[in-house]
């Protein structure tokens, strides 16, 4: 089981962070459509006593959302179910309602500090509460992360940066992930360990002058995966080719404001396809 749960994490941690908050293919197929949107995402540093190089990168899907003043978010699965994403004008998801026979809603409400940093978000179900709260270091990174579901005891994740090293420690009970990043702050690759210390896992990134994500390349416990990616002039990826044990090709399609309106998920084992539309303020 223990095994199982780092696998799920690995995977998460393929594409590093969550562009869709909320957005789901299907209850079996939600761990590799938040990996493969996370892709979208790259980060831009700027501090200059950190001496990286600012680099352009595409705005977020939640940049694009605040910046258009989407107040809902419809997505359309081809198996019939179909979620509604509703967001404030501050671009933050405040309700979601996912329909696969029954109606489930979460509803969020949010804690900011003065720079709009989260400090706590919680998302409130008809069974409880579920509570994630957040802290930040002077330059605003993620420190720590404390969630509670429905009254549990908390699991606690931390981040811990060595800007010599140009590392970042993510750490929690099943082990530890250190991303190692280059001048220009992109991830260059990521090990993972267990929770006795011992590497289990190691992903290789290669970006392109634009500082895109071009490649990935994973090797978890004698499994092998390959990404390949496209973008278009914006920046925002195209196309992802992954190769392997199961081969699989995900195609994204953007309208005229840069916000995705279709995920192609095709060959694999749960070939799949989804359809975006949003209303504006």
């Amino acid at each position: 089981m223990m095994k199982m749960k780092r696998i799920c994490i690995v995977l998460m941690l393929l594409a590093i962070a969550i562009v869709f908050d909320g957005c789901r293919n299907s209850a079996q197929d939600e761990m590799e459509l938040i990996e493969s949107l996370a892709a979208m995402h790259q980060e831009e540093y700027t501090e200059e006593d950190d001496g990286y190089e600012p680099i352009a990168r595409a705005p977020t899907q939640e940049e694009l959302i605040k910046e258009h003043g989407v107040k809902l978010k419809r997505s359309d699965y081809d198996d019939g179910d179909y979620e509604i994403s509703h967001y404030n004008k501050d671009g933050l998801l405040t309700k979601h309602e996912f329909f696969n026979g029954e109606l489930i809603v979460s509803e969020y409400v949010y804690e900011l500090d003065s720079t709009g940093n989260v400090l706590k978000k919680v998302e409130t179900e008809k069974d409880g509460n579920s509570i994630h709260e957040f802290r930040y270091d002077s330059k605003g990174r993620e420190i720590e992360r404390q969630f509670s579901y429905k009254g549990g005891e908390p699991q606690i994740t931390t981040y811990v940066y060595d800007d010599k090293a140009h590392t970042k420690t993510e750490e929690n009970l099943t082990g530890k992930y250190v991303t190692h990043y280059d001048y220009r702050g992109l991830d260059e690759k990521m090990i993972s360990y267990n929770e006795d210390g011992q590497q289990d896992a190691a992903v290789y990134y290669t970006n392109d002058e634009a500082g895109n994500r071009v490649s990935e390349e994973a090797s978890l416990m004698g499994i092998k995966v390959i990404d390949k990616m496209k973008y278009n002039e914006r920046g925002q990826l195209l196309r992802k080719d992954r190769g392997g044990l199961v081969e699989v090709i995900m195609i994204y399609e953007y309208d005229e404001k840069g916000l995705c309106t279709s995920f192609d998920r095709q060959k694999g084992t749960l070939p799949s396809k989804v359809l975006y539309t949003y209303e504006y303020y």
